[in-house]
């Protein structure tokens, strides 16, 4: 039966096609820019469909077919046609799809398939239709009458046999579905009901071939294992190998058995049951990632097991088995696995992932083996277990253990426990026990006491575990106590010693951690190894640039102090590709200006736009503190560019020296880059890089970031470098801003004239601007600009919604000085294929120019116009005044009062 065709009207309104990540984005010709971002970010969060052709529609309810012309027109010229369509609706922004998707598929002669109830994007960026059993995707066929084809999308290989309606099993639970497959909860606690489905709908994600099925919820009544048993039942045979359990609330089981255990030796066969609750993980792998479910609902931390599968008592004679981990994830970044999940972590031990966490032991099995891999999972805290079965091992394998705690990735070694493996199986270790050596742990989070005794194997006492009927998801009930630590002396691993072997291993204990590095304006010079590369020292650094971070003072004992950063390359060789390349002409003393040539194009320092050459600039005065400081062409050791074989070394230096402030920020960026996976850029790089980075940038928009500033514009060497190429890549994965942008300060008339005089100037620092009124900002000079590529950081920090920032190495093109009722600079971002590759500049104005000046006026026009706007953050007003190619340049404070340098000529005193 054809579905009826909407009228068609004489004067369609015009649409447009762009192409947005996976999909074709259709919106209206005009679309503001507001609600373009909305279209724009909802369609770069999809996933690749690989049966059809994504179609993201954000057009009005009343648009008549007429206007779907031209989306039939670009879409019967892709490839993805021959595959279907599928019509995403953006939400809240368009009505009933049937009638433009039967339209589409008889003009193109292909399916369509449009959403009927609420479509949810996960965070895989899969697709779920939520709603009654109507409620799914319809296939719309040419010529053919609709019929209903799945609720998620892409469509996974289980859709076909899962019952996608929600169902009782039994007389105290439910049935419903999932994006990622089916949740059983109890038909009780209807208020919780709606705060989990929200939760379970957002982050577990559609699994192409495998079935999710979560069991009850935090707080909830314990869900029947018969409730369980009959949804088995109801999965045909040859694909019950397929369900995955994820223990999420109370399940009624016996007590003291873990519910994956209680689960196989009901079903009578294994089963394999995920160690917490799956969430979107890293596109490079394909895996999700899993997160602890603690008591109260609250995610804990990654296990290294993802999944675990049980064996039935039948088929293991009578005996439980322990779980056997079916896939983990790597616990050392480059350690050998020698078999599935046990890699080489020293020439005498071995490190393997067990269902608590890590176990470090010989390379030939304990006889206690059993019980350690049987030591359930604890949703609080990871347990690193070191073997303690041979009395003359047993020093050596804490220490292993300790050097491996601090190899882990942030989070995890924030909620780990180091302790005997011996004290742990005899029922010392229960969550949130404090146990290693000689009674007392050591935890991620705190520090081993000194002095411990390495044997330490006495068990510490337990309180029996109640007769409870109901086991938290994959936990056996444990109600131990831990013991006392006894002696706040600490005692931690120097990472340096986790490879060493056995002869190496001091006998006294080990150091204490360095310290964290803070960015404060009062931290230690560069070390050593960079200022002998430095040609210019840092002493001789404006006494307004701090120093960062360096050789900090040695601890007791002979620990290292925090890593120096990464060696930089020889002062004699190239500078990388991206960085400035040094003029001969260069003097240490001069700064660099332009010179046009005869043709009228004036070089610049580097095919990439990066410098310019040095020329001395005439001066018939006396050098003052009102005179232009240029900032100089930096050096290779000391820009902020990052080289062009890449910056492995500065991201591990930065994640060992910030450690505290990585930790701190490294949590709430990681479930940023699941809500956003535009940011996580190339999926071949490791999530952990992704992350680095955004925790750079997180750091600079912070108020350290004018510091950080300061250093870079003073082409200085200094642990700054590391940092500041780091927030350049991590600038670089966040969305570009085309358009005006505006930063004001107070510049003296000596400075004033410098730009009066100037055509091209280059911004070897980060260059932060609004793209909103500067209403708030102080100072008696805009410089108003451009912008091609500079950076939006209000994912990263909203705080601040219309903040820009211009990369180093940005170079711009000086359109005109006025003074007016304010003095304004009018610059233009120059575009990389600008510049010749002998790196000079046409400077003849042209249509771009023309192009900016009439962007620059009306925004400028516009923000003159507009309501006062918000207040910024404390330390953010001064930071949007540091003109491009300047520093130590004059600043006035928000009371008027003068700020750098000195006063400055014509200013308000």
């Amino acid at each position: 039966m054809r579905i009826p065709v909407a009228s068609l009207r004489p004067t369609p309104p015009a649409v447009e096609c762009l192409t947005v990540g996976h999909a074709v984005l259709v919106r209206p010709k005009g679309t503001d820019e507001r609600g373009g971002r909305r279209s724009r970010s909802w369609a770069e969060g999809l996933a690749l469909d690989p049966d059809h052709r994504l179609v993201v529609v954000d057009v009005p309810a009343a648009l008549p077919l007429t206007a779907w012309r031209p989306v039939a027109g670009r879409l019967g010229r892709d490839d993805g046609v021959s595959r279907g369509l599928r019509l995403v609706p953006v939400p809240g922004s368009t009505g009933e799809l049937m009638p433009a998707g039967q339209w589409l598929a008889d003009r193109l002669g292909t399916d369509v398939l449009v959403p009927a109830g609420e479509v949810v994007r996960v965070d895989d960026g899969s697709l779920f239709v939520r709603g009654d059993a109507e409620s799914g995707w319809i296939r719309l066929r040419p010529d053919a009458a609709p019929h209903w084809d799945s609720r998620r999308a892409p469509k996974p290989e289980w859709e076909d046999w899962m019952v996608n309606q929600s169902w009782t099993p039994g007389p105290l639970g439910v049935c419903e579905p999932l994006p990622g497959g089916a949740w059983l909860r109890p038909a009780s606690d209807d208020l919780w009901h709606r705060v989990h489905r929200l939760r379970l709908t957002s982050v577990v994600p559609c699994h192409r071939t495998q079935l999710c099925v979560v069991l009850g919820h935090p707080d909830g009544s314990p869900l029947p294992l018969a409730d369980v048993a009959r949804f088995w039942h109801a999965v045909p045979e040859e694909h019950r190998g397929e369900v995955r359990f994820v223990g999420y609330g109370p399940v009624a089981a016996p007590a003291e058995e873990t519910l994956g255990q209680a689960l196989s030796d009901l079903l009578g066969r294994p089963v394999t049951v995920y160690c917490g609750l799956p969430v979107a993980g890293p596109a490079v792998t394909g895996l999700p990632d899993v997160h602890t479910v603690c008591p109260d609902g609250s995610p804990g931390w990654r296990p290294f097991a993802r999944e675990l599968g049980y064996l039935p008592r039948q088929q293991s004679g009578g005996q439980v088995m322990p779980p056997r981990p079916v896939s983990h994830r790597s616990p050392v970044h480059g350690l050998p696995e020698l078999s599935p999940g046990v890699y080489g972590f020293a020439p005498d031990a071995v490190l393997e992932v067990t269902q608590s966490g890590l176990w470090m032991r010989p390379p030939t099995e304990p006889a206690d083996a059993h019980a350690v891999r049987a030591l359930p999972l604890d949703p609080t805290a990871a347990k690193i277990l070191y073997d303690t079965s041979s009395q003359q091992s047993a020093e050596r394998m804490q220490l292993l253990a300790l050097g491996a705690l601090w190899r882990l990735d942030p989070a995890t070694r924030q909620s780990s426990q180091v302790l005997p493996a011996a004290m742990a199986t005899s029922g010392a270790g229960a969550p949130g026990g404090q146990v290693t050596s000689g009674g007392q742990e050591v935890s991620g989070g705190q520090e081993a006491p000194a002095g411990a005794a390495p044997d330490g194997l006495a068990p510490a006492g337990s309180v029996p575990a109640p007769e409870a009927a109901t086991v938290q998801p994959g936990v056996g009930v444990d109600t131990t106590e831990p013991e006392p630590a006894s002696d706040p002396a600490t005692v931690t691993p120097e990472p340096a010693t986790a490879m060493a072997p056995a002869a190496a291993v001091p006998p006294e204990p080990l150091p204490a951690p360095p310290p964290a590095v803070r960015l404060e304006a009062d931290l230690l010079p560069p070390p050593p190894e960079a200022e002998a590369a430095s040609a210019v020292p840092v002493s001789a650094a404006p006494a307004s640039v701090p120093a960062f971070a360096g050789d900090a003072p040695r601890p007791p004992g002979g620990a290292e102090p925090v890593p120096d950063p990464p060696e930089a390359p020889a002062s004699g060789e190239p500078a990388p590709e991206g960085a400035p390349q040094q003029s001969e002409s260069k003097q240490a003393s001069k700064q660099p200006g332009p010179t046009a040539s005869d043709d009228g194009a004036a070089p610049v320092g580097a095919p990439a736009g990066a410098g310019q050459p040095t020329v001395p600039e005439p001066s018939d005065h006396e050098p003052s503190d009102d005179d232009p400081r240029v900032q100089p062409t930096p050096r290779p050791e000391a820009c902020a560019v990052p080289p062009s074989s890449g910056i492995d070394r500065e991201r591990d230096w930065l994640r060992g020296a910030l450690r505290q402030q990585y930790d701190a920020a490294a949590s709430s960026l990681a479930r940023l880059l699941s809500q956003s996976p535009g940011l996580r850029g190339d999926a071949r790089k490791p999530t952990e890089d992704t992350l680095t980075d955004l925790v750079a940038v997180r750091l600079y928009l912070s108020a350290e970031g004018s510091k950080i500033d300061a250093a870079v514009r003073g082409a200085t060497v200094g642990p700054h470098v590391p940092v500041s190429r780091c927030v350049y890549e991590g600038l670089r994965r966040l969305p570009s801003h085309r358009g005006a942008g505006v930063l004001r300060t107070t510049v003296s008339d000596a400075q004033w004239q410098w730009y009066r005089r100037r055509r091209l100037v280059t911004e070897w620092g980060f260059c932060p601007a609004l793209t909103s009124a500067p209403c708030e900002l102080p100072g008696t000079v805009d410089f108003l600009i451009w912008s091609l590529t500079a950076r939006r950081t209000v994912l990263l920090e909203p705080a601040v919604a219309d903040r820009v920032v211009f990369l180093p190495g940005t170079s711009f093109k000086v359109l005109g000085v006025r003074e007016e009722e304010r003095r304004e600079v009018l610059l233009r971002e120059l575009s990389p294929s600008e510049i010749a590759p002998d790196g000079t500049v046409d400077l003849a104005s042209g249509p771009l120019d023309e192009a900016a000046v009439a962007g620059l006026e009306r925004a400028a026009e516009t923000w003159r116009s507009a309501s006062p706007p918000e207040a910024l953050p404390e330390h953010w007003p001064n930071g949007f005044g540091s003109p491009p190619g300047l520093i130590g340049t004059a600043r006035v404070a928000t009371q008027g009062t003068t700020q750098g340098n000195s006063q400055v000529k014509g200013s308000p005193s």
